[in-house]
């Protein structure tokens, strides 16, 4: 409802929530294992050539990203067209990607972007903890409160991000 600027209120969330658990779970299963096989070989490559350990590493982040770039839209195309079932939502999002790799990269470094910037205003405040044991602790509290609101900001906003863009860009092929 927020991404097509309908009121949203907490009874209609409760229904369509139940229509969508099932998809994200598998969703969430799915993506564990494709993220769990570059990791398997990777490392495996590594740990059985040590001198190929740090290059295996370097590999696996990169796969990572990629990966993570690859179904960046996987929650829009879930939630916002007709493909419900996780291996079907798997498969929209990848012919996604091949059809659109230059908005989803530009989407995929904006967003990274941003939370650099967020990350880099943030960085400073966590570094003056002061040296009496209280106030570091309560600093220390205050700033995991304040770095938590901050993420969770920054999380959701990424997602209405992704989702505005999804539909903006659907839109367009549709006329």
């Amino acid at each position: 409802n927020l991404i097509e600027n309908k009121k949203t209120n907490f009874k209609m969330a409760y229904k369509s929530a139940g229509r969508y658990l099932f998809s994200i779970i598998g969703v969430k299963i799915l993506m564990f294992l494709i993220y769990l096989v570059p990791l398997a070989i990777f490392l495996a490559i590594g740990l059985a050539y040590k001198p190929l350990l740090i290059l295996m590493i370097l590999f696996l982040i990169l796969a990572l990203i990629f990966i993570k770039i690859v179904f960046l839209f996987i929650y829009p195309v879930m939630f916002l067209s007709d493909t419900k079932r996780p291996m079907n939502v798997l498969k929209t999002a990848v012919h996604y990607f091949e059809n659109n790799k230059k908005h989803v990269f530009l989407t995929a470094l904006f967003i990274f972007i941003v939370s650099l910037i967020v990350g880099l205003i943030t960085f400073p405040f966590s570094t003056n903890l002061g040296t009496n044991l209280l106030d570091i602790t309560a600093y220390a509290i205050f700033l995991f409160v304040v770095k938590s609101l901050i993420d969770m900001a920054l999380m959701l906003w990424s997602f209405l991000f992704l989702f505005k863009n999804y539909q903006s860009l659907k839109s367009r092929e549709r006329k």
